[in-house]
């Protein structure tokens, strides 16, 4: 005799039973004719209180299916972004080594040079 297995049909959902020790749950062959319950039967609010209980697990396992799907096109994203800023920063690096290390000092030479032209032009038109 095997030990006792658990139906999990609509009708005797997580009730215990003992079948013929050939009963085989995969194939649900059964062997010989032999069955019976353990449990004793179930109420119809406790029938339906642990159906809901096993529609909301299947539930869950369909959210966290998605959950990790969402995860894993976010750490591809990350893996990508990351990969982008190394090109990005080597490519700064490159610019920085073919306009010398005063590539920032000319940006801000510019600028000033821009705001001063602006405030001679505002001077001048005023």
């Amino acid at each position: 005799m095997n030990p006792p297995s658990k139906s999990w049909t609509h009708e005797n959902p997580g009730c215990r039973f003992e079948a013929c020790k050939f009963y085989n749950p995969d194939t649900n062959h059964r062997g010989c004719k032999f069955f019976r319950w353990v449990d004793e039967e179930m109420t119809n609010w406790q029938r339906d209180a642990l159906n809901l209980i096993l529609s909301d697990k299947q539930l869950l396992k369909g959210e966290v299916i998605v959950l990790q799907t969402r995860l894993c096109c976010v750490e591809n994203e990350k893996k990508r972004l990351k990969e982008e800023v190394d090109k990005l920063k080597l490519k700064l690096k490159k610019r920085r080594i073919e306009h010398g290390d005063n590539f920032g000092m000319t940006m801000v030479v510019c600028v000033v040079m821009s705001m001063l032209l602006s405030l001679f032009m505002v001077k001048l038109v005023a």
